[in-house]
């Protein structure tokens, strides 16, 4: 199985529940000037970013509850 002898865990035990941000057009803040202010190596193309995030997060729900960040705030 796809899934065998993957572990998803924390410090204290396995994850339940993990709360996600899907990268958003914040990452174009980051320039070739402030890169290192963001505390960043390189950069990041946005499209790229949300599509390795997109397919983290479908392996992460194989394991665990995942929550989105904007649709947390979005029930506040």
């Amino acid at each position: 199985a796809l899934t065998a002898g993957v572990r998803v865990g924390s410090e204290i035990g396995p994850l339940r529940r993990v709360i996600c941000h899907t990268p958003g057009p914040e990452l174009l803040a980051v320039t070739p000037t402030t890169k290192e202010d963001f505390l960043y190596d390189d950069l990041l193309d946005l499209e790229e970013a949300v599509r390795e995030h997109t397919r983290f997060r479908a392996l992460l729900s194989r394991f665990a509850e995942v929550y989105e960040v904007a649709d947390l705030l979005a029930d506040v």
